[in-house]
């Protein structure tokens, strides 16, 4: 028997090989991961001041074109469009650094000041401990051996204590390398988010032109359709939960002030900082928070743990979804997978960005499978897949 060969031959063996070198890929890439994955990390340090740069430009895309459209609008027609974005752009770069520059002229004193008095009331603190340790010994009638056997062990605890400090200078030397290293991509990637700034329209515009070149028209007008969906999640949430970390820092220094909580500033910036990251990242921001205040006061460390369960509270069922509203379009579930993933690929940078990035992945993904189950003519709503007495919507 002669087998004919036609044109969908052609392309169903095409597509076969396509998936088999596509899985033979996956089946490395999951032996060698560990290599696969330090890879990665070198390649983002190479590229650290451009991812840096980009960085900064898209965080500040949107303020300049606020300064363009509110404060330079019709300037174009008198100077041209080229000065308007030099004045916009200068005007942008100038307000962010103004704003860093006054957060750290605000918050490094203040930060400095409490951590040096945290460091110095050290030996009063150990006082207080050991007072209110013996007040619990005569509580409970516990005898003095058992009180020497305790200072031993805590002498001993120290002593283990201090071997560890010294195991751990090499990591704290690379931790601080790797902050210079990041402060001077970062001023690299400040003076490279100016030029992308400044000719963003004429970058996208070579992308557009190169892909309708290279690949179909249709699959580009999707990739473009995808590249605005993508932009808006990520956008949202950026903004969004920047500005919402920035109202629970504020709220978490006046309820601190309030409740006389110590080192109230050095608290609010850390709660502030690790909210950033949805779901952990007020276990993350309370847990040093309460150590220290667990070392200074005991009483109150509760009243902060109290007072920061009723704040997040407040934050995860009225500001944040007020703020945030639906920008994510992923459950609960996949916030957490997709936290890990990125905390464990990228560190606290990969924690914040995984999940819009994990939303867009699981848009497209959704509408692959949505669009083949039409081409199928079967219905594409989850709930039509489940038995009627155990539907769960999602």
């Amino acid at each position: 028997m002669k087998l004919k060969w036609t044109s969908e031959t052609t392309v169903k063996v095409i597509s076969n090989c396509i998936v088999v070198a596509v899985g033979l890929l996956l089946y490395f890439a999951i032996l060698n991961w560990d290599k696969l994955a330090q890879l990665l990390r070198q390649g983002v340090s190479l590229l650290g001041p451009f991812i840096w740069g980009f960085v900064f430009a898209y965080l500040l895309s949107t303020p300049m074109k606020f300064v363009e459209r509110a404060w330079l609008r019709g300037l174009e027609h008198k100077i041209g469009y080229k000065w308007k974005r030099v004045i916009s752009v200068s005007i942008t770069m100038l307000l962010a650094l103004l704003v860093v520059a006054a957060l750290f002229a605000i918050l490094i004193p203040q930060l400095v000041q409490s951590v040096y008095q945290l460091v110095g009331n050290i030996p009063q603190y150990k006082s207080s401990v050991e007072a209110t340790v013996n007040q619990w010994m005569n509580t409970l009638n516990i005898s003095g051996d058992f009180l020497g056997r305790m200072l031993l062990s805590w002498e001993d605890y120290l002593t283990k204590t201090a071997d560890l400090i010294t195991k751990v200078a090499p990591y704290i030397y690379n931790f601080s390398r790797n902050v210079t290293v990041s402060v001077a991509n970062a001023i690299i990637g400040i003076i490279i988010a100016v030029y992308l700034l400044f000719g963003k329209e004429k970058f996208i515009a070579q992308l557009k032109k190169f892909l309708y070149a290279v690949f179909p028209t249709k699959r580009v007008d999707s990739a473009v359709e995808l590249a605005h969906s993508s932009h808006e999640v990520f956008g949202n949430f950026i903004n969004g939960k920047l500005i919402d970390s920035l109202i629970i820092g504020i709220l978490c220094f006046v309820g601190c002030s309030i409740l006389r909580i110590p080192y109230a500033l050095l608290i609010s910036v850390i709660v502030g900082v690790t909210n950033v990251i949805p779901f952990f990242g007020p276990i993350i921001g309370a847990v040093p928070c309460g150590f220290i205040l667990l070392i200074v006061d005991p009483q109150k460390c509760l009243w902060f743990i109290i007072f920061v369960i009723a704040l997040q509270q407040f934050d995860g069922n009225v500001l944040g979804p007020k703020i945030l509203g639906n920008t994510i379009g992923i459950s609960a579930f996949w916030v957490m997978f997709a936290i890990l993933i990125g905390g464990g690929l990228f560190g606290f940078v990969g924690m914040f960005i995984g999940v819009p990035a994990f939303a867009v992945l699981y848009a497209l993904v959704r509408r692959a499978i949505e669009n083949a189950l039409r081409k199928k003519g079967l219905p594409t709503k989850t709930t039509d897949y489940s038995s009627q007495e155990h539907q769960i919507h999602y």
